[in-house]
């Protein structure tokens, strides 16, 4: 657990990816590839560099959950596991 949160809005741009990731990526598929999707949907929805979205991938948000409970929820926000 090297990745250190700022707020739970980190983690629910983090799952907002890994979902859309998850729904529209199919492997040899190159007009669905990762890099594919992060260019049509995701910089669209979430501004962030390719760099970010690459690091966003590598996280394994089921590491978090402990953390992810002990974040503050404001009463207009959705819980986000």
């Amino acid at each position: 657990m090297s990745f250190k949160p700022k707020n739970s809005n980190t983690f629910r741009k983090i799952k907002l990816v890994q979902d859309i990731i998850k729904e529209n990526y199919e492997p040899g598929n190159q007009s669905k590839s990762r890099r594919r999707i992060f260019r049509d949907i995701i910089s669209k929805q979430v501004p962030m560099s390719e760099r970010t979205f690459r690091r966003y991938l590598a996280i394994n948000l089921d590491d978090y959950k402990e953390v992810i409970q002990q974040l503050p929820i404001r009463r207009y926000e959705s819980p986000i596991l």
